[in-house]
């Protein structure tokens, strides 16, 4: 088998302190690549980080595929067949208390892990959650599969069944298994049985300085206390969220008493975005993403941000929103990054305006604007009315396949100063990275810019630093909308810097 491997030095680019540049490392696998490029610390490299990716044969077999770098150069360390009838996959967290991430997959046969001595999967269940026992010829994915549930610093596997969740949490070299009356979410969408996993997240709801895991619903929310380092009360202390009136379902999922959808002309719809101390006070906030809408092309979507509050009955919050997440136009993929090092994460999300004269200019160009803001809390814990910093990037799509791109908005530390970067697509052939000042206007205001192909779908980007100097690098993977011949092809840009 034949493998492509080349190097070349990228334009360099400057700033106020450093001098910055890329070498770029092209690799062509035999496999066709389904999966974005992931680097993980495995007992296979040492201290070194490998490098992870799923691909699928000519036998259209899925394997995993584990690489390292070494001086520049990719070299295979495994390709291992996944399970029969694979379905799911998930990479642990690197932590101080687990020497190498673990690599977990489900199966219509069970749950596996992947040992490091034999290089083969270790059964470590047989239960297959929602996927009934028999053949599965449908798609891999990555999906959400691990959680620390009581902050040993080794994650857990959890298995959503229709009716229940088994987790498994690790202790030492096993696993023990505790089940809790979870249930799945049903739904019936055009004659077909829709199942999904139930809205489970991990968090002290007790205040008692241990995590519990908390099941939430339409109607509130249930908690199930951690009562020793590896049990969970089955009989969960159910809540609401008082007068706050929260969907765990999209609002197009919701069918009325007659099977249709929301009417839009009149929609105000909340749903939970996450469980985080957004205050740096130690207690758990509530982020809710809310929408609202008076027709198809007049919507908002903000998010309001609920503090948490002690009580003696545990954890309890705001009755109305203490602060607003708002910008013109819709917001969406909001996610958290602490930029200046207050201990208190910024909100990130996207901004567009669905407006009829931005839909025809979108038609006419092939592109559309899209606002990246940033909105950080002030010491009275409000968001300001403004976003703190706005950057701009294009979203492109095409009308003759019916498909758009997703522009890339990655923050990573690619010149190694201690603080992210803002790294955003220039169509699909550069790279502008905007770089960190851990200042309250938070990124350089101009940008440098590197030539690099891009993937049209930016969740095919990757950013870590995978030779640990110190400077996150970008692994890129292309999808089917970059054409055939790029699905088994790899780009490693390796930043360094004087």
């Amino acid at each position: 088998m034949v493998r492509y491997f080349f190097i070349v030095l990228l334009l360099v680019g400057f700033n106020a302190c450093a001098k910055l540049a890329f070498d770029k490392i092209v690799y062509t696998s035999q496999f066709e690549l389904t999966q974005p490029i992931e680097a993980a610390q495995l007992e296979f490299n040492g201290k070194a980080k490998s490098l992870i990716s799923v691909g699928i044969n000519e036998q259209q077999q899925y394997h995993l595929l584990v690489w390292q770098l070494t001086k520049n150069k990719l070299t295979t360390v495994l390709e291992l067949p996944f399970p029969d009838n694979s379905f799911a996959f998930d990479i642990s967290e690197h932590t101080a208390y687990q020497k190498a991430q673990q690599v977990v997959v489900q199966a219509s046969s069970g749950v596996y892990v992947l040992n490091y001595q034999t290089k083969s999967w270790l059964q470590i269940s047989n239960n297959s959650g929602l996927l009934a026992q028999g053949g599965y010829q449908g798609y891999l994915a990555k999906r959400e599969l691990l959680s620390d549930v009581n902050d040993d610093g080794i994650e857990d596997v959890f298995i959503q069944g229709f009716n229940q969740l088994e987790v498994l949490i690790a202790k030492k070299q096993q696993y023990q298994s505790m089940l809790l009356p979870i249930k799945s979410s049903f739904n019936l969408e055009r004659g077909e049985y829709q199942y999904t996993p139930a809205n489970v997240y991990v968090a002290d709801m007790t205040l008692d300085g241990l995590s519990d895991i908390i099941w939430v619903t339409d109607n509130g929310y249930a908690i199930f206390k951690q009562v020793s380092f590896y049990q969970f009360d089955p009989e969960p202390i159910i809540k609401d969220f008082g007068q706050i009136r929260l969907s765990v379902s999209q609002w197009w999922q919701q069918r009325d008493k007659h099977g249709q959808t929301p009417d839009q002309s009149n929609l105000k719809f909340r749903r939970i975005r996450a469980l985080k101390d957004m205050n740096n006070d130690g207690l758990v906030d509530l982020l809710v993403s809310y929408s609202q809408s008076s027709g198809v092309l007049d919507r908002s979507n903000d998010y309001e941000l609920y503090l948490g509050m002690a009580t003696d009955m545990g954890l309890s919050f705001s009755k109305t929103a203490d602060t607003i997440v708002k910008a013109e136009g819709t917001l969406q993929n909001a996610f958290f990054e602490d930029l200046d090092k207050d201990n208190k994460p910024e909100v990130v999300a996207i901004g567009f305006d669905i407006g009829l004269g931005k839909i025809i200019s979108a038609l006419l160009s092939g592109s559309i604007a899209q606002d990246v803001h940033f909105f950080k809390l002030d010491n009275n814990n409000q968001f300001p009315k403004k976003a703190n910093v706005t950057r701009q990037v294009d979203l492109s799509f095409s009308l003759s396949s019916g498909k758009s791109g997703n522009p890339l908005v990655k923050l990573a530390d690619v010149n190694g100063d201690g603080f992210k970067d803002l790294l955003l697509g220039d169509d699909s052939e550069a790279v502008d990275v905007y770089f960190g000042e851990g200042s309250a206007a938070l990124f350089n205001k101009r940008a440098a810019s590197f030539e690099v192909n891009l993937p049209k779908n930016s969740q095919l980007v990757s950013v870590a630093d995978i030779n640990n100097d110190g400077r996150d690098d970008l692994l890129i993977k292309f999808g089917k909308q970059d054409g055939q011949q790029n699905l088994n092809q790899i780009i490693l840009m390796i930043a360094w810097s004087d």
